[in-house]
């Protein structure tokens, strides 16, 4: 009887030293986590535009709870590319403009199909593991950049309401030229302004606010009024450069074009000087002005001189250039 007492105390022993040692070891890989990772910008996806440059990749780890720790580098199948024992930053320049998966692991024991060219996704170890959710580096070249950018111009036209895109302004005496434009109000990025260029979209001009627009002081030929919308990092927005050099995620709209012509009239005195004079009709003649222009030089485009009444009516476009006989006038101020 003592003996077989002894048997079942063994046996009941055993079972409880394997129960023991399962809870144990269920207890310990509840205690492991491969924890979440994020890139710096706070998600789990990064798109990388590699005309830009291919820095390495800076990311956070947060709640792993070891175990030992590695990271995967994988395609987004899961095919295991390189695996990293240290983490950030990690250079995947080598790997081209293709997407990269990152994982993070904990775990006991050894880990079974974790060799480069397994996938991760059949991972396996001799004690237990967990791994994190990827986060995924979206890595683009060249034309399938431009998937990565969100901006949009917009369209513009001038702010009368008629929805035209194009005008005609007159530069007189160097001023006058002043243009009014709006936006639709579909134009979407980070950050917005106006831009003023020639016809061979060279920047004139990079205006605060939204207008009116003083085109004066870029004498006469054609302006364009465009809408930028962009993203922090455009280059190439400068006076004098070319819009053909901007870089960077950006979208324009479309242009609205004003065709300026350019007048300016010299000054003009009585010959006698001064501006002047008193002139007396005598049977109806005798009151003539001679007049001199101060500054021929200064006059542009087709000029003539006007004789006006002190309300400013239009009396006479005499030809030549005097002196003018005001006598037909009568009594008066001309």
């Amino acid at each position: 009887m003592r003996s077989s007492l002894t048997q079942y105390s063994r046996l009941l022993l055993g079972i409880l030293l394997t129960l023991s040692t399962t809870f144990l070891a269920a207890q310990t890989c509840a205690t492991i986590d491969g924890g979440m990772l994020a890139f710096d910008n706070g998600g789990r996806t990064l798109q990388s535009c590699l005309d830009d440059g291919d820095p390495p990749v800076t990311f956070t780890r947060t709640g792993f709870v070891g175990g030992q720790s590695l990271y995967f580098i994988t395609r987004p199948n899961g095919d295991i590319l390189d695996v990293s024992t240290t983490g950030s930053p990690l250079d995947l320049s080598r790997f081209g403009d293709v997407p990269i998966a990152i994982w993070s692991v904990s775990y006991l024991g050894n880990l079974v199909g974790a060799d480069i060219g397994d996938n991760v996704c059949f991972l396996g170890s001799t004690g237990c593991f967990d791994l994190s959710s990827p986060i995924v580096a979206d890595r683009r070249m060249g034309a399938a950049c431009s998937a990565f950018c969100q901006a949009d111009g917009g369209n513009l036209a001038l702010a009368d309401g008629s929805g035209d895109v194009s005008t005609s302004l007159c530069i007189v005496n160097g001023a006058g030229a002043t243009i009014d434009v709006m936006t639709d109000g579909t134009a979407s990025g980070d950050l917005f302004t106006f831009v003023i260029t020639d016809d061979q979209d060279n920047i004139l001009g990079i205006p605060p606010g939204n207008g009116p627009f003083d085109l004066s002081g870029a004498g006469p030929g054609t302006c364009l009024i465009w809408y930028l919308a962009y993203e922090d990092g455009l280059t190439g927005l400068d006076v004098g450069a070319n819009l053909s050099g901007l870089r960077g995620c950006f979208s324009l709209s479309n242009p609205v074009a004003a065709a300026r012509d350019a007048v300016s009239s010299a000054d003009i005195q009585l010959t006698s000087g001064g501006t002047d004079s008193t002139a007396c009709i005598v049977s109806g003649a005798g009151a003539t002005v001679p007049v001199v222009i101060n500054d021929p030089g200064m006059t542009t485009g087709v000029s003539t001189f006007v004789i006006t009444d002190d309300q400013g009516m239009i009396l006479g476009v005499p030809p030549g250039n005097g002196p003018f006989d005001l006598s037909g006038a009568g009594p008066g101020t001309c």
